[in-house]
């Protein structure tokens, strides 16, 4: 059986949408996905919104309920998805569903790992896979497949030398982060490899971000913390990244390229085994090549 896909807009639109939704929708189906038609996902004038927060929220419910649907695939990021996780939590998905999304869509990673225990995948957006871009499917098809991503880390502290750890991944984009923080949504990182990123955050705003984590204890028990790209920043990034990894030694800290909002996007799957060895990060995954059945019955056992 091929996975089922439905994409939603849970949080911006664009110009356009429609067609691009479509476009999105068509490519799927080349990679022989099976692909709900994305009718009726957007509406005009709904300023930062690609719809109303009612329309939606139907999106997200009814594909968590609908027992042919497989995987949800967001369009783009933006803003909107956090006034519907919240309002999730006490939904029960129809069968275990697979997330696909990043950015504005961390809320609902969270929503997946910390509510739902399902893994999920952090990765381009239907918007990020249109053009030029179409080529990045293939990682996601590949983790689809069952093959795990792999990650060369640069060490930031001196306490990673020759360290090593396994345990899930958890994280997402910085910002987002910290507005679930005091929520029911707030990320549990404890034992976890927490991965973050960001976009056009400056120096001192990624500094106050980390800074607001850390007084609310997000860090305490953390296995490791892994920095993606923090893209269209300012001079005064690194100094952010070196002062917090100077005042926090004590945690293993690395950087990773080509997580996040940067040209390349490369997923990898939250709520699920990895590790850290010899300086490489190796995030497993629970899916196999076109069977969500056997996914499903594989997180039944979990």
């Amino acid at each position: 059986m091929k996975y089922r896909v439905q994409i939603i807009a849970p949080s911006s639109g664009v110009n356009d949408a429609d067609r691009l939704a479509m476009e999105f929708a068509n490519l799927l189906m080349k990679y022989d996905f099976q692909v709900k038609p994305p009718l009726g996902l957007f509406a005009e004038n709904m300023h930062y919104y690609a719809n109303a927060t009612k329309k939606r929220l139907e999106q997200l419910q009814s594909a968590l309920l609908d027992p042919e649907i497989d995987i949800i695939w967001a369009f783009r990021g933006g803003y909107g998805a956090s006034e519907l996780a919240i309002q999730c939590i006490d939904l029960k998905p129809s069968h275990p569903k697979i997330l696909i999304g990043y950015s504005d869509i961390t809320v609902l990673h969270c929503l997946f790992n910390e509510v739902y225990k399902m893994p999920s995948i952090h990765g381009p957006v239907a918007t990020s896979l249109l053009g030029d871009q179409a080529k990045h499917i293939d990682d996601i098809v590949t983790i689809l497949n069952g093959k795990e991503s792999r990650f060369q880390l640069e060490p930031m502290t001196q306490k990673v030398k020759d360290f090593e750890f396994q345990g899930p991944i958890a994280g997402g984009n910085l910002s987002v982060i910290v507005t679930t923080i005091g929520t029911k949504l707030h990320l549990d990182t404890k034992g976890k490899i927490l991965v973050i990123e960001d976009v056009g955050e400056k120096g001192y705003s990624v500094r106050r971000m980390l800074n607001h984590c850390s007084q609310a204890r997000l860090f305490d028990d953390v296995g490791a913390i892994i920095f993606g790209d923090f893209t269209k920043s300012d001079e005064h990034l690194n100094f952010a990244f070196e002062d917090f990894c100077a005042r926090n030694s004590h945690i293993p800290m690395f950087k990773a390229h080509g997580i996040g909002h940067g040209e390349t996007n490369i997923p990898l799957v939250f709520g699920y085994d990895a590790a850290i060895k010899r300086g490489e990060l190796t995030a497993r995954s629970p899916f196999k090549p076109s069977s969500p059945s056997s996914f499903s019955a594989l997180w039944a056992e979990h």
